[in-house]
């Protein structure tokens, strides 16, 4: 999320939920940024081992874009990243942190056509 800029699109990916999978667009609005809530005592976010000189969380500040026609579940992209499938290789699949990973212009392309109900 660090090397993010301006102008960069990326998925928004529903991971706290029965179904996991990808729902829509967003755009990053701003680059990131720390987040001041890991300073705040009142806050949830708050972090006693942070300092203005010391802090660990960032934030990237997004804008939504678009909701997918439907939701590309993980469960479908895990198929369809096996045996040479149109998202072998996906960051997203290959990962332990599922929420945050670059996505190549092929695997971008191939879920928005799934997405749109067009065949890859």
């Amino acid at each position: 999320m660090k090397t993010m800029e301006n102008g960069d699109l990326a998925f928004f990916y529903e991971s706290n939920c029965k179904t996991p999978g990808i729902v829509g667009v967003m755009e990053i609005v701003q680059e990131a940024s720390p987040d001041p809530t890991q300073l705040d005592p009142h806050s949830v976010y708050y972090d006693p081992k942070m300092s203005q000189d010391k802090m660990r969380w960032m934030l990237v500040h997004v804008k939504f874009r678009e909701l997918l026609k439907r939701k590309i579940t993980l469960k479908e992209m895990q198929a369809l990243a096996k045996d040479g499938g149109i998202l072998e290789g996906m960051g997203l699949l290959r990962q332990t942190r599922l929420s945050v990973s670059r996505v190549d212009k092929v695997h971008w392309d191939a879920i928005l056509e799934l997405a749109a109900g067009d065949a890859v």
